[in-house]
Parts: structure tokens; sequence; C-alpha cells
């Protein structure tokens, strides 16, 4: 298998069908890798290396020495597994990760028994204490006319069994694939970790048989088979930290070596099947998959039906992927409330949690029976305190005063403290006997305050850190920020390789080095210190690295700079090729326009302190009132823009119009329930003045530029945010698309999307009248979906919601301190709770039309993120609550363009910092 006399092994053609060709040694490799052979890298000249079609044409004794390699490369997998003097380190990342749920589930478990017992008086006994009450039928004859204490008759049965768990969990070579890109093994590991900890004799359970109330076993499943790991047998758990990460590790190696294709229905047939084998109290089965199911031909109601085949089992199904739209369509065809979906990975062990909360317990806590009137208020008060120790309702409102007592105190801190350092500089600015220092940094603020362009504003700010001593600071290495030391010898590295003129050794160096946030450059604690820049092996690196592509691009020219022959053997093509595949490995930048109504105007301010400094992305995306910043951009070529940005008196109203809130309607607002105050129709014809009739794709085809703007589904016909640009619906008309995105509820009514078919005519986009609205309300910030299409690892968000500083805590202040990561706890804690009570109490298809635009949209308006790799803040917060649905003017515009550059030139440095190999790289490949 992929031996070196394979033809298609070394085909070099550049053909779809071919591999890449490897390096020969003589020996077989497993997985990726430089080496000839392999067991399924995409990398390697093995089987793997094929595409699919070609697949069918390999012998099936190929497919069977490649299943061997594989096996024998996990066995030799499984005998490395010694643990060894780190274990116990090894094993704290992963139980820290999961500590809290493992702590708020223990505590669950171990407060709840089948059967409270009460010592109270049974009366009408023959026997015991005399009855008081009873004394008169005593003088008449009567012998029951004793009392003694007893236990008191229960409301439900005895837990005489255990309870059976089965966990079957995803070992899929996918999961150990997408582990770089979303940590979904990692996850995966914590999760197992979580559940071993949760139910190990030290914590839940009992060390004797009789008392245990939980029994559980786990299993791996994968395309090696349904069963191909057993992790936990039944009735021997892991006794010991070691042990666990034994556990945890042989899941780990049988991802990296496990054969294609996909088990989970079979996995999930036995799984019922095998906790059906031994009496217990209730039986319970938990499948963890990836989603990837739809490329094997799997259907959701197919899942189902095995999910549903025998009512004793209760049957949950945990999805985790950064593919949301499979996961959720998966969840939507399983039985309501037996499917949940972790749309970050970080919340699976959180969700476990939940769920065995709400299902093990919750199931436990009552049984019913046929009571009076008396017991039934006994039963109701009981069911009552049940609910309370599940849902926490409590915990859950401590904890959200608490994150608000601390929002405030933070903000108010924030401020005190501004108020405070306005007074001591102006205390130093009127104390002439103070030092000259003191007056020239307070110069220097003010000069900044005033710039009117980036080159000055810099420029001041490195005047103002020399003032302050900072030039030290960016000249020291030592930090826990970065790795300068590691920086400094590969930027040595480059610029050794250029100066011998070694073009291919440069090239294979940049290659497979080359990250974005590698080291710790991107971290934004270097760029809180100095009023511009970082430190300076951060930007010698970068300068090098641009300086080395360029070098590396342009060393095949005839010229001064001509190099001798050997450097000359890399061709053009096979230097495009290079640049492509470094470009595609670094990723992309993005940016994202948030929502917000009128105060949208900001975004105007960081578009063009972005392209006036050469930082503006190709890929844009905007949310309501960012849609209309974007579609704006979209239609207009960098000229026209540059246009509109040097002139400092624009006059936006010739070529914009800002009237966006127009028709006014208060009868048709309360006749019809709440749905729109303002018209429709009156803003798709702004809209469409503005925008033109072009469609996403022949938006790009005119400026390049790729816009995407997201839009929010109604309950009824879907559900789930849509991602709009030239791939996902080249022939959707840009206005309206924007239409449907500012159609806030309440404010707006929704509307269709609106194409061109292929004779260029406007049609609906969905036939059936399918309408949507507001994409913020779901996904203000669609970062994984652009993830998805377009490789973006890089995200640069200007933030306008009114609502965002309260639900992030990321406009105020640092973000180092000890109050904002207590603050961010509480944030987690906070949103996952809404999240799972809007997916406990979903069905809200009947609500009162006023009540619409509550709801899961108000939950999701909560629980989404709204910042990125950087965050530009603009606007005042809440204090910009009168202006959201006023409409915009000249002076309007400009003032808020005006304030938006600036604010976005402090973060140019981290900006440039972060995107300025990637820009060059673009240009090389232009």
């Amino acid at each position: 298998v992929g031996t070196k006399d394979h033809d298609d092994a070394t085909d070099r053609s550049g053909k779809r069908h071919a591999p890449r060709a490897g390096n020969w040694d003589g020996r077989q490799h497993i997985g990726e890798g430089p080496w000839d052979g392999g067991s399924g890298g995409t990398g390697t000249a093995g089987i793997g290396g094929l595409a699919m079609l070609r697949k069918t044409e390999v012998p099936e004794e190929w497919h069977q020495k490649t299943k061997q390699m594989a096996d024998e490369a996990y066995a030799h997998r499984l005998q490395e597994l010694k643990l060894g003097k780190h274990e116990e380190e090894e094993y704290s990342r992963l139980r820290d990760a999961v500590d809290a749920q493992i702590s708020a589930l223990r505590i669950v478990l171990q407060s709840h028994e089948a059967k409270e017992r009460e010592r109270s008086w049974h009366k009408q006994q023959m026997h015991g204490e005399l009855d008081e009450s009873r004394i008169v039928d005593g003088i008449v004859g009567a012998r029951n006319i004793y009392r003694r204490r007893g236990e008191a008759e229960q409301l439900g049965g005895e837990q005489q069994l255990p309870k059976r768990l089965k966990f079957v969990m995803d070992c899929s070579g996918s999961m150990y694939t997408f582990n770089r890109i979303d940590q979904r093994l990692q996850r995966l590991m914590e999760a197992a970790i979580f559940v071993m900890e949760s139910f190990s004799p030290a914590g839940a359970m009992a060390s004797s048989q009789e008392e245990r109330k939980y029994e559980y076993s786990m299993v791996g499943h994968s395309g090696s088979g349904p069963e191909a790991e057993l992790l936990v047998p039944w009735g021997k758990p892991p006794r010991s930290p070691k042990e666990q990460l034994d556990i945890v590790k042989r899941m780990a190696a049988h991802a990296q070596y496990s054969h294609s294709g996909d088990h989970t229905l079979a996995a999930t047939d036995m799984a019922i099947k095998d906790v059906l084998k031994s009496p217990a109290d209730e039986y319970y089965v938990f499948v963890v998959s990836d989603a990837d199911l739809a490329r094997y031909g799997i259907t959701p109601q197919s899942w189902n039906e095995i999910l549903m085949q025998d009512q004793r089992v209760n049957a949950y199904v945990l999805l985790i992927s950064s593919n949301t739209d499979e996961a959720e369509t998966i969840k939507a065809g399983l039985t309501p409330g037996h499917g949940f979906v972790c749309e970050n990975n970080d919340m699976l062990a959180v969700t476990f949690k939940q769920i065995i909360q709400s299902t093990c317990v919750l199931r436990a806590s009552f049984q019913p029976a046929t009571l009076g009137s008396e017991r039934l208020r006994r039963v109701l008060k009981l069911l009552l305190r049940r609910m309370f120790q599940i849902f926490a309702p409590d915990v859950f409102l401590r904890q959200l005063a608490a994150l608000a007592s601390m929002i405030a105190l933070r903000q108010l801190l924030w401020y005190a403290r501004r108020c405070l350092r306005s007074v001591f500089r102006s205390r130093l600015f009127l104390a002439v006997s103070l030092s000259d220092k003191a007056r020239r940094k307070n110069e220097l603020r003010d000069r900044r305050r005033r710039c009117t362009d980036y080159v000055s504003f810099q420029r001041v700010g490195e005047k103002l850190d020399k003032e302050e001593g900072l030039d030290q600071w960016k000249c020291d290495d030592d930090s826990p920020y970065f790795d300068g030391q590691r920086l400094r010898d590969r930027t040595q590295k480059y610029r050794d390789l250029m100066a011998a003129g070694d073009v291919e050794g440069c090239m294979y160096a940049l290659r497979g080095e080359l990250l974005r946030k590698h080291f710790g450059i991107c971290n934004p604690a270097l760029f809180d210190v100095c009023a511009t820049g970082t430190k300076v092996v951060v930007e010698q690196y970068i300068a090098t690295v641009c300086e080395a592509m360029t070098w590396v691009a342009f060393t095949y020219n005839d010229g001064p700079h001509a190099l001798d022959e050997p450097a000359k053997k890399a061709a053009i093509a096979e230097k495009l090729a290079f640049f492509s595949e470094t470009k595609h490995g670094f990723g992309r930048s993005a940016l994202l326009l948030s929502g917000g109504a009128s105060v949208g105007m900001y975004h105007f301010g960081v578009v063009k302190a972005l392209q006036l400094n050469g930082l503006m992305p190709r890929i844009i995306s905007g949310t309501s009132a960012g849609s209309i910043v974007c579609g704006v951009l979209g239609v207009r070529t960098d000229q026209e823009l540059m246009e509109i940005w040097n002139d400092d008196e624009f006059q936006w109203e010739k070529i914009f119009r800002l009237d966006f809130y127009g028709g006014k309607d208060f009868w048709r607002f309360l006749s019809r329930g709440g749905e729109a105050l303002y018209s429709s129709d009156h803003l798709g014809e702004v809209l469409k003045s503005n925008i033109g009739d072009y469609t996403f794709l022949d938006a790009f085809d005119r400026t390049g530029r790729i816009i995407n703007i997201t839009v929010s589904g109604l309950p009824g016909n879907t559900r789930y945010p849509m991602l709009l640009n030239y791939l996902t619906s080249p022939h959707v008309l840009v206005w309206s698309a924007v239409l449907c995105s500012a159609s806030v509820p309440g404010i707006f009514e929704s509307r269709e999307l609106m194409a061109k078919d292929r004779f260029g005519n406007v049609v609906s986009y969905v036939a059936g009248g399918l309408k949507w609205r507001d994409g913020s309300m779901q996904n203000d910030l669609p970062m994984s979906r652009l993830s998805e299409l377009f490789n973006v690892n890089y995200f640069i968000v200007s933030q306008v919601n009114p609502h965002a500083p309260v639900l992030t805590g990321g406009a105020f202040g640092s973000r180092m301190g000890p109050l904002y990561k207590a603050g961010q706890f509480l944030r987690r804690e906070v949103k996952q709770y809404l999240l799972s009570m809007s997916e406990l109490l979903m069905g809200t298809a009947g609500r009162h039309p006023w009540l619409r635009p509550v709801g899961n949209s108000l939950v999701g308006m909560v629980v989404q993120e709204y910042e990125g790799d950087v965050t530009i803040w603009n606007g005042q917060g809440m204090m910009e609550l009168p202006n959201l649905l006023s409409n915009g003017s000249n002076e309007m515009l400009r003032k808020y363009t005006k304030t938006s550059e600036w604010e976005t030139w402090w973060h140019i440095p981290q900006i440039q910092n972060a995107c300025a190999v990637e820009f060059i790289m673009d240009e090389i490949v232009k």
C-alpha cells in the first residue's frame, strides 16, 4: 500500500484524483506525514490520498492491508500508554475543565433519595404508649387506644434496584481529525472524566454493592465497529485517576487509528439491548456523535426509530459538531427532548450534567399514586421541592443578581477611575511646581485626542510611549503572554535563509511553520500597555515574514536582485501552489458588523479607518443595521469608497437615503398584535435606492468583496439562521437580504427573500411565502459559519448593540482583573441555564401574538457571542436607546463616522500585527 512502485502515489500532475507523492525510505508509514504510504491521511500517498471515485478501483487486498497497518499502529499505541510522572498533571488539566460540573452533579445525586424517611406517630395500635385522645374509646371497651413511633407511609416506592446508564462515546476518526479545529476530542475526553468522576465510588456511589443507586458502562463506537472499544465494563468503574486517564487515552488513541465508516445506529441499538440485560430501576442510554451522518446515508428518522424502540429505555443523543446546521437538522428529526446540540464544544460536559440532572433525578423524584386531598398536597409540595432541587431557580436568580451587581460595580469603578484620572491630570497641569514630564504627557494626550488622521495619531502615541518609559517594555522579551525567544530564533532563521539565497529552504520553513496565532503573537495583552505598537520582537518577526514572502515570490526575476542558479529552480506555478497552500493554512480575516438600528451608522467610521490604512478584509459580514452598511460596501468599488472617505464634507444625502423609518402606523401596530410599527415597503424602497438591483454574485464580480448577510427564520417554518453570500445564495438580491435582516420584530414585518431567475426577472427566492426577519435575533456574529465557508480564523468585530456591553462586560475596564473573570464565569452559567431551559420549554408556536418577539429569540439574543478576536466598541451602550429608531442626517453621520474612526485607530496595531502576513500573501497571489 502506497509503495514507490504505485503509480498514483507518485503522480504529480496536479489532477484532482491524484494524491500527493511522499518521500520513500523503504518502510511502511501510518497516517499523515511526508512519507510515502499511509492508512488514510489526505497528505499521504496511500489509499487515504485517493478521491472517493478512485477508491472503488483499489483492490480489496489493499484495503485489508491498510486496515491491518492501522490496527498494528493502534496496538503499538496502546503499548505506549504507560503513564509516566506527568500523568497527575495531565489528569488535572482534564478534570479542572469539568470540576464545577462534577461538584454540582455530585451534590444533586448525593442529596437524592428514592424514599424519604420521617419519624411519626402510628395511632390505633394494640400496644405502645396510651393515646390521650382515645381515652373515652378505651372506657367503652376499645383496645386499639395506643400509639407508637414508626415510619410514615411513603408517597412512592423505594428504589430496590440500581439505575443502569450506558454511555456511547464517538471515537471515530473525524473526532481526531477535527480536534485541531474545534477541540471536539479534547471535550469528549473531559466529558468522559466528568462521567467517571461523578459516578465514581468515591463520588455519588457508595462503596458497597447494596447501596449503589447507579450502575454504568461506557463504550466507544467508530468505523471499526459499534462497540469498537469497551472503556468501562458493567460493575467495574475506574477507581483511581490513573485508571480514568488510561481510559481517555485509549479513546484518543482509538480515534487516531480507527477505520473509516460509521456504526452510530448499530452502536445505539446494541447499547439499548445491552442496558436491558440486567434488571434495574430505570434504564438510560446516552449517545455522543459528531453529527457527520448525512454522507453515510443515515437519516434522523432511522436513528429516532432505534432510539425509541423500547419505552423502558430513556435514550438521549448529544450532537457535537462545527456544522451546526446538520446537527440541528438531526435534532429536529428526533423525538422532542431526546436530542441536544452543543453549538460550543466547551459546553459538552455542562450539557451532560443538565441532561443527567433533569432526567435521572427528576424521574426518580416522584411516582404517581392514588392520593386524597391531603396526600395530593404533600405530593405537590414534594414535587415542587424536587423541581427546585433539579432546576435550582434560586441559584440562577442569585447568580443573575450577582452578575448584575458585578456589571454595575465594574462600570462604576471604570467611570470613577476615569474621573479620578481626569482630576489628577488637571491638578498636575495646574500645579506648575510639578515636573515638566507630567505636563508634557498631558499635552501629548490632549494632542492625540485632537488628531485628524492616523499618521499623526501614531506619531503622538510613539512620543507618549517614550515619555512614559515604555520603550524598555517593548524591548523586553520576558513576558507570560508570548514566547519571545522562539520568535527571535524564527526571525533569525528566515534572515539567514534569505542571506544564503536558499529559496527552497525558505519556502520549506514558511510552509511548515507559519500560523497566525502561534507563540502568543496575537495575545490582546500585548497591545494593552502602549499607546501604539507592541513588543519589538513581535514587530520584527511580522516584518521579517512579510519580507521573506516577498523575497520568495520575486527571486525568479532578473535584475540587480537576481540570485544564483540553484535559487531559480522554483517555477512560477510551484510558487503559486506554495502561496495558495500557505495562505489556506494561515487562514483569513473577516470584518463583522453588528446590529444596532440607527446606531449602526458607527460602522462607517470603522470601515473608513481600516480601508484608509490598508487593513480592510475582503470578507465582510453584516446583521440587521450592520447589513445595511455591508450592502452599501459590497456594491461599491474601492475607488468609489475612497471618493467618500477623502471628502470630510461629503454630502451623504446626495447618494444615500437616510430616511429608513417611515410609514409609522400605530393602528396597524395594535391591530396586528404588535407585528410592525413602521412600513417595510418604505424601508425596501430606501434600501433599493441605496444598494441597487445587485445580486450577491453581481456584487462579488464588481468589487471582489465577499459580503455576508444573516437572516433568522420564523417559528413555524424554520428556526435556524441563514448566512447569505455569493456561494450559498448567489442569485438573491442584496437589498432584499438587507431588508429581511433589518426586519426587527415589532418594528418591521418579516419579508420574503427576492432573487433573480436566469432570465433576469425578480422572483421569490423560496416558493410558498417563506419569510425571514432580523438576523441578530439568533446570530449577530456568524463566526462559525464563516469559518466553515471561507476558512476565517480571525474576526474583527464592530459592535454597536446597546445591550452587548451588558451581556459581555467587554467595553469597560481591563479583562485581566478578578472581577472580570468572576463575571465571565457567572455569564457562562446564566447563558447555559437559559439555553437549557429554552430547550426544555420548547414548543411556543401557540403563543399569543404579543408574545411572539419573546421566547427563543430573546434567549438567543442573550446566549450568543458578541465579541471577536478584536472588538471595536462604539456608542454609549444603553445611553443610545433613545436614538435607536431615529433617521440619520449628514451631521449625525459625520459625527458617528469621526468618533468610530478615532476609536478604530486604537486597534490598528493589533489588527496590523495579525493580518499583515495574510494581506501580503493576497497581493502576491493576485
